[in-house]
Formats: structure tokens, sequence, C-alpha cells
């Protein structure tokens, strides 16, 4: 007995390693034709892209891409971009180096909500939330969530990151904020001050 079981759980091992083999193929090849993206080379950026989704307890995991140019659809200064379609993130290569690591690891959580959205209950009531509360249409509604998300994960509530952040949302996100539905300069009072009253610096400010 104990012989065939393990055959069972050998055949059930191949056979999901070969959906998910057929799974990275399907991926790369839709996003090689719609996207020109291809597997993000960036070994550490990758391992961070993993590491978060584990965090964020995300099963099965997105995978990360990379592109010299984002979709014509998209505003002209976005640096990162989830298709619900294959469930997958890229970056747009000449623009996301451009910005510090914190600005980065939000982006990368911001796309990683879009993904949450796509595949949770959790998210998908919080989008409706912000629609009703804020008269938001269903797009701009993820997008906001998407961004507050991403400002909580990335800071972990520390109030001097998120003045940090917010310095970066109104240099590189200014006018097409509310058209999209992004968070705005406004959105990050009530977050600073909910963590100044409440602060969890963290270690590069805990000493300032």
């Amino acid at each position: 007995m104990k012989i065939k079981q393990y055959i069972i759980i050998i055949l059930l091992g191949a056979l999901a390693l070969e959906a998910q083999v057929n799974l990275t193929q399907k991926q790369e090849t839709y996003m090689a034709k719609e996207y020109h993206a291809t597997p993000c080379t960036d070994a550490k950026l990758v391992q961070e892209f993993h590491a978060l989704q584990d965090k964020l307890h995300i099963i099965p995991h997105a995978q990360l891409f990379e592109t010299d140019k984002a979709p014509s659809s998209l505003p002209h200064n976005t640096i990162a971009f989830y298709t619900s379609g294959v469930k997958c993130v890229a970056i747009v290569k000449n623009k996301f180096y451009k910005y510090p690591k914190l600005y980065q690891t939000q982006v990368l959580y911001h796309e990683l909500r879009h993904h949450m959205q796509a595949t949770t209950a959790a998210a998908q009531q919080s989008v409706a939330a912000y629609s009703s509360a804020q008269w938001l249409s269903k797009q701009q509604a993820k997008e906001f969530d998407a961004d507050i998300f991403g400002i909580q994960q990335a800071t972990n509530n520390c109030p001097k990151c998120m003045k940090e952040l917010k310095h970066y949302f109104e240099a590189t996100k200014p006018v097409l904020f509310k058209y999209h539905g992004y968070a705005t300069q406004q959105d990050f009072k009530p977050l600073i001050k909910a963590a100044e009253e409440n602060p969890n610096f963290c270690q590069k400010h805990a000493t300032i």
C-alpha cells in the first residue's frame, strides 16, 4: 500500500509540474506577442517579487516580466502593469529603475494587489467599498485600492517612509491621478496621520 501511495504522489507531482510548465509557456507566448515582454532577468528583483507574494500568501505566484515600452492604452508614465488574462506583472525597464527602492516596492505591491483583485473575494470587496464610498468607477476603484494597499505594505506603517513615498507620488503622478483613480497627495494625509499616532519606524528611520 505504501508503495502505491508513493507512486501516486510521484505521478501527482509530475502532473502538477507539467501543468506549471504548460502555464509558463502560455504566459511567455502571450506576453511576448501582446507586449514584447520577456521573463525578468533581474534575479534580485525576481527574488523580491516572489518574497512579497510569500508575505501576502499568494498561491500560485504571479510571474514577473520586463519590456521596453508600456502598452499605448496605459498612461504615458506607467512603469509597471498587470495582465489579468495570464495573471502576470511586467515592469517597463527604461522607467522602473529610475526610481528609488521604496517606490519600486510600492509599485510591485500595487501590481500584486491587482492580482489579488482578480483572484480573491476580500480584495474584490475592498474595490466595491471604495467605489461606493468615493463615487469611483470600478476601474478607478481598482487603481485606488491598489495604491492604498501598496503604500501601506511598502511603508509598513512607518510615517517617515510614507512622507518619502508621498514626495515620489507628487513627482510622478500629477494630473492623471484622479482621472484614473490613483491616490493623490490628499489621500496620503489620513494614512500619515494614522501612522504618526501609532508609528512603526523602519530600521532606517528609527535612528533618525
